[in-house]
C-alpha cells in the first residue's frame, strides 16, 4: 500500500462522515421550518361553545412560482401574541373570543441585488361576532427587489373552499375541515 493512499482514505472517510451530517442537519432543519404548529397559550383561543365564539379559518395557499425564504412558515400574532407558525400549503380552524384583534404577520424575505435578508411584517384589524365562521386568507405581495410581504385578507366561503381544496388541514381544522355546501 501506497503511504499517501492510506492517508487520502482515512481523511476521506472523515469528511464523508462531516458531509453527511450537515446534509442531515439541513434536511432536519428546513423540515422543521415546514411545520405549522399553534400556541395555544394565547389568550384571544377559546374552548367555549360554538354558539358563544368566533371560528376563523386562516389559509395559506401555494404560490405560483418559488419565493425562496419567504415560503418558509411565517409568524402569525393575535393582538401582539404569538399565535402559530402557518406553514405554506396549509389552512387551520381557531374558535376565538369575539371582538376586535389585530393579526399580525411577519416572515423573512431576501431584498435587493445582494440578496440580503430581511423581517417583513404586515398587522390589520378583524373583528369577530360570536357564532359567525370567518376565512382569512394569507397572500403573498412581491415587492420584486423589496422583498416578499404577505397581507391578510377575508374572503367568503366559496372563495374559501377554492383556495383549501388541494391544501393540508392541521389542528382543529383536521376534525372541521373547509366543504363546499
Amino acid at each position: 500500500m501506497i503511504w499517501g493512499m492510506g492517508k487520502w482514505n482515512a481523511s476521506f472517510g472523515n469528511t464523508h462522515t462531516l458531509w453527511m451530517a450537515a446534509w442531515l442537519g439541513a434536511v432536519l432543519g428546513l423540515s422543521a421550518c415546514a411545520a405549522s404548529s399553534i400556541d395555544n397559550a394565547n389568550p384571544l383561543i377559546s374552548d367555549r361553545p360554538d354558539l358563544l365564539v368566533a371560528k376563523v379559518y386562516i389559509i395559506r395557499p401555494r404560490t405560483e412560482r418559488y419565493l425562496g425564504m419567504a415560503d418558509n412558515s411565517i409568524a402569525v400574532e393575535l393582538d401582539r401574541r404569538p399565535l402559530m407558525r402557518l406553514a405554506k400549503g396549509e389552512y387551520t380552524l381557531l374558535r376565538l373570543h369575539p371582538g376586535s384583534a389585530w393579526l399580525g404577520l411577519r416572515s423573512m424575505t431576501t431584498w435587493g441585488p445582494g440578496h440580503k435578508i430581511k423581517e417583513m411584517s404586515t398587522v390589520k384589524e378583524f373583528t369577530f361576532e360570536p357564532g359567525e365562521t370567518y376565512y382569512i386568507a394569507i397572500r403573498p405581495i412581491d415587492g420584486e427587489f423589496r422583498g416578499v410581504k404577505y397581507e391578510a385578507a377575508l374572503v367568503d366561503r366559496e372563495r374559501a373552499v377554492q383556495l383549501s381544496r388541494y391544501l393540508n388541514a392541521f389542528g382543529q381544522a383536521r376534525r372541521d375541515p373547509i366543504r363546499a355546501l
